[in-house]
């Protein structure tokens, strides 16, 4: 009989079988998903493709007077056509202002705005922002955007324009304590705005009413901390 020879070739083969397999602690099962704590991650970004969106800012005051056609240079609208929307909004110079206006559209995004890069740290020592406005009645938000992102995506942090309904001149004042973290318009929690990262200044309309719309800017300045 041969059995030790032939348990002793079975021991070795089972051996060899063992050590061609992978460990077993690197096999892992699937870890669940935690829910996202928003705080952990928002970030601030320097990302090529993300930061420098509309190129790089040229200098400019703190205070932006709109009594050239020249100082619209950097200004754009953005519309709810990236999202397949159909409102229509320009940004022009007339009459030694700067106008926003076009036409409002609910049907697959309701919003129109406008805005422009600003230098870093141009507004490091300011607590809010003032601003010489005439508008038509409709509701304006002031749109701040900084180098915080969230998942990639630019954070907007935005505070309704209180602007009396005389359609007159007036001169408003804004406290950064009113603005509201945003994004795709609907607000976050747990960013934290600070004046030194702006990066962006504007204007939205998103109010929720069809037709056109106009908003008249003459100036835009910030409030230094005292």
């Amino acid at each position: 009989m041969r059995r030790p020879q032939t348990f002793g070739l079975i021991i070795s083969l089972l051996l060899t079988s063992t050590a061609c397999r992978a460990p077993l602690e690197t096999i892992e099962a699937p870890k669940t998903q935690k829910p996202v704590n928003l705080s952990e991650t928002i970030t601030a970004s320097d990302s090529p493709e993300m930061s420098d969106t509309l190129g790089k800012p040229r200098p400019v005051p703190m205070k932006m007077v709109f009594d050239k056609a020249e100082a619209l240079k950097d200004w754009r609208a953005v519309n709810d056509s990236v999202m397949g929307g159909l409102s229509e909004g320009t940004v022009h110079y007339a009459d030694g202002h700067m106008v926003f206006s076009g036409a409002l559209n609910t049907e697959g995004g309701g919003f129109s705005s406008i805005r422009t890069p600003v230098p870093p740290g141009i507004y490091a020592k300011t607590q809010g922002m003032k601003l010489r406005v005439r508008s038509d009645d409709r509701t304006y938000k002031l749109s701040i955007r900084t180098s915080l992102r969230y998942r990639g995506r630019q954070i907007a942090f935005q505070a309704p324009l209180n602007i009396p309904k005389t359609k007159q001149w007036t001169d408003i004042s804004l406290d950064f304590s009113e603005l509201i973290p945003t994004l795709f318009g609907q607000a976050l929690s747990g960013a934290v705005f600070a004046p030194e990262t702006i990066e962006e200044v504007g204007f939205i309309i998103a109010d929720g009413k069809n037709g056109p719309f106009q908003l008249d800017i003459q100036s835009i300045d910030g409030i230094v901390v005292p």
